[in-house]
């Protein structure tokens, strides 16, 4: 009898951890991919140190990028702050010369927006570039892409 009630015990257990991952699985997709890179790009700044952090009276990130990207980067710099104590202002840029000091830079990698033109903007300043969509994923620093509704990044 106690091994039949263990074997019905494993058989409810495992049952729910598969019906567990089937429901993560499931609700991953249908999230919404720009709710998805906006955590990513902020999970990132806990991985990556920036010059003179100890002196940063605020954390900016320029998106030139969709403005559902930028709507939701918005919403997390009015939630958390960069190293639980620094402000993060999120600046939406519509032309390279919009781009303003920051420390990170989300670019749509789609347009034809002139990328040698914004590193040479960027170049030797502790900036790091997150492009989704780019064709050359080599030509950013981190690169979101979509594939079969999940969003990963190289």
């Amino acid at each position: 009898m106690v091994k039949k009630n263990c074997k019905l015990i494993l058989i409810v257990l495992f049952s729910l951890v598969a019906l567990g991952s089937f429901s993560q699985t499931a609700a991953t997709k249908k999230m919404d991919p720009n709710k998805l890179k906006a955590a990513y790009i902020y999970k990132f700044t806990d991985y990556v140190f920036w010059p003179a952090e100890s002196n940063m009276k605020e954390f900016v990130i320029c998106v030139m990028s969709s403005e559902a990207l930028h709507y939701q980067l918005q919403g997390i710099g009015n939630i958390v702050q960069f190293r639980k104590k620094i402000p993060i202002k999120v600046i939406n840029c519509k032309s390279i010369n919009d781009i303003k000091p920051c420390q990170m830079i989300v670019v749509d990698g789609t347009k034809n927006d002139n990328l040698s033109a914004i590193y040479s903007k960027i170049q030797g300043k502790g900036v790091l570039m997150i492009a989704e969509k780019l064709f050359d994923y080599k030509k950013s620093m981190i690169s979101f892409v979509e594939k079969e509704g999940h969003v990963k990044y190289i």
